[in-house]
Formats: structure tokens, sequence, C-alpha cells
């Protein structure tokens, strides 16, 4: 059988796939941690043992990365993170090792909104592809990521058990989405296509954008049911709400994080990410709904 290496595999999106992954009989699923933990193989990339695991491995599934949350604290978070993995990949004559790297559609900035994350995950990939005489595979752009398990879901979910979660009134900008389902079921059919000694560009995306009013009716819906109507609020409401939010984030953390970043507001509500059109670039879509959260597919 075949041993698949994932990193990131403590993370939201990680420990999907590598559940999914593993309930498959014809791979061996290899979870990575920087430090020890149960059931989790732990090395240092670059070290002996590392190596011996790389070698082993017929594909690397990078789902590690760092969230916009905490871009701002290392604005380089994600490149080197890429970096790390590439410079301790083993060295071999005409070696390739296959990756499939969990990037965003935000590293297509068109744009050229103001945003860290983007520059970041930016230039993560660009470091993959001055290794593309070391790597074959996938850098994998994803938009907005949902999922049963999501801790961004929690406090939505709060609030409409308390009747509390309003849609909005104004004009909202719609995103592409997809559930951490969609991407563990694309990597386990890319695990079975044929090698392709290239590095490439693809998306996955869902057919249809939503805006946040869809994914708050959805919300609502799981919690009371189909015919809720919860109660609506202008625009200007939620940004001052969310501008409180952001300070008393900032406040309690003692000035060292905030969990509501300007970024996310816009992301929201005002900023278009476009996707990269090009002869070179795959586009795969799911039929993805924000009700889907729950479903099992």
């Amino acid at each position: 059988m075949k041993k698949i290496l994932i990193l990131g595999a403590t993370g939201f999106i990680g420990k999907k796939v590598a559940d999914y992954l593993s309930q498959r009989d014809d791979i061996v699923v290899l979870r990575h941690a920087r430090r020890p933990r149960e059931g989790y193989v732990c090395c240092q990339p670059g070290d002996r043992e590392w190596q011996t695991l790389i070698n082993d491995c017929a594909a690397i599934i990078n789902c590690a990365g760092v969230g916009l949350a905490n871009i701002k604290k290392q604005r380089d978070a994600n490149e080197t993170i890429a970096r790390q993995l590439v410079d301790a990949l083993p060295g071999g004559a005409g070696k390739k090792y296959r990756l499939l790297h969990l990037s965003t559609i935000k590293a297509f900035n068109a744009n050229n909104y103001i945003d860290a994350y983007s520059a970041d995950k930016q230039r993560a990939e660009q470091v993959f592809f001055a290794y593309s005489d070391k790597l074959c595979g996938e850098l994998l752009r994803i938009p907005a990521v949902f999922g049963e398990d999501d801790a961004n879901l929690a406090p939505l979910l709060q609030m409409a058990k308390k009747g509390r979660l309003p849609e909005i009134q104004g004009e909202i900008t719609r995103w592409y989405c997809i559930s951490d389902r969609d991407i563990a079921h694309y990597i386990s059919d890319w695990l079975d296509k044929k090698d392709d000694h290239r590095l490439t560009i693809s998306y996955l995306l869902s057919q249809h954008r939503y805006s946040v009013n869809d994914l708050i009716r959805a919300v609502n819906q799981h919690v009371h049911g189909e015919n809720y109507q919860p109660a609506t609020k202008k625009l200007m409401m939620i940004r001052l709400i969310y501008n409180a939010l952001a300070a008393k984030s900032w406040l309690s953390s003692g000035f060292r994080t905030n969990n509501f970043p300007a970024e996310r507001y816009q992301d929201l509500f005002q900023r278009d990410w476009k996707v990269e059109a090009s002869e070179k670039i795959t586009f795969h879509f799911v039929n993805f709904a924000p009700a889907d959260i729950w479903n099992v597919k």
C-alpha cells in the first residue's frame, strides 16, 4: 500500500482530509505533527526521520497554514512554511516529489486589495514554483471553506439559538464557498490520477456564489426550521457591531490578537475576489450550498 503524508493534519481542513482518506484500504495515511501527539508522526522538516518519511511517501498533502486572524503577527508565515518544506526535500538525481498544496483563491489578487494574507499566500506559491525541478502536482486554490466542525460557525449557531442572528439589509458581495468534505473528496480522487511531472494551479469552487445572508439563512433554518423568519439589520449597524467585537478581542488578548480583522469584514461584505483565467489553470466545480454543511454526502 502506498503511504500518504498529510501536513497540517491537526487543523480544521487537514483533520477532515486525514479522516476521509483513512477510510480507504489501499493507502496508509501518515499525519504529521511538529510536537509529540498520539497517532501522529512527530519529526522536524529536514531531519533524518523526516527525509526517510518523505522518501517512503507517494504524495505529500500540505494542509498546513496560518490564517487571516494571525497573519499580522508574522506576515511571511505561509511563505516560511512553504520554504521549510522545499528546503527539507531530500536531494536526489531527477527525483520529483508529488505535492498537493492547499492555496487560496486570494492568491490571485486582480483588484490589488491590501491584504497581508493574500500577499503571503502568493509568495508561498512562488516558493513551490521555484522548486518545480523537485516537485510535481497541484497548487489547489480554494475559496471559503465550511464544515460541521468549523469553529467559525460556533458563534453563529449560538446567536441563532438565542434568536439574535439577523439577515443584512444592503448591498453585499457574493463569494464562492465549499465544504471540508469537498476538499477531502477531491484529494482522494487526485491521488488516483496518473502522475503528472508538472506543477500546476487548479481551482476548486462552488457552482454558484453565495452571500453571508445565504449562510445566515442556512444557520437559522438548521436551528429553527425552514419556516423561520429572522430579524434584519442594516449593514451600517453590522459594521458597528463588528468594530466593537474587534476592539474587545484586541483588548482581551492584551493587544496581541484580533479575531475580527478588517480584512475579514471586507471579505464578507465588500470584496470581490476574482479567479485567474488561463489555459494553464484547471477549474473544478462542486455542487455546494451553505445548507450542505450539515448534510452528509
